[in-house]
């Protein structure tokens, strides 16, 4: 996306594996077929306000390596973020929470 004004963050955790039956017809023939298993995805902040991470002035271009992000877990399970952008040096967020992890 040229002129990038923002960069989200979702996070997700891994759920159960699916698994299913594909049913169809081959000609006159019902067919059964065992559907492999796949890992859902369950998202836990995908809401506009939780996943906005920082805002980036100037906008940002594809290509460019733009912020630095930098994670950590804090002693109550909260997953913290501090944001650095490349091109001006400024610290867009420092020590944010963004979830408490379970």
């Amino acid at each position: 996306m040229p002129d990038q004004p923002s960069i989200e963050l979702i996070i997700g955790e891994l759920g159960t594996a699916s698994s299913g039956t594909e049913v169809f017809f081959e000609g006159d023939r019902l067919v059964t077929r065992a559907v492999g298993s796949q890992m859902q995805v369950q998202p836990l902040n995908d809401t506009p306000q939780a996943r906005s991470l920082a805002t980036l002035n100037p906008l940002g271009s594809p290509g460019s390596d733009r912020v630095k992000v930098l994670f950590w877990v804090d002693g109550d399970r909260f997953l913290r973020v501090t944001v650095e952008d490349l091109l001006t040096l400024e610290t867009l967020l420092e020590d944010q929470a963004v979830m408490q992890l379970r």
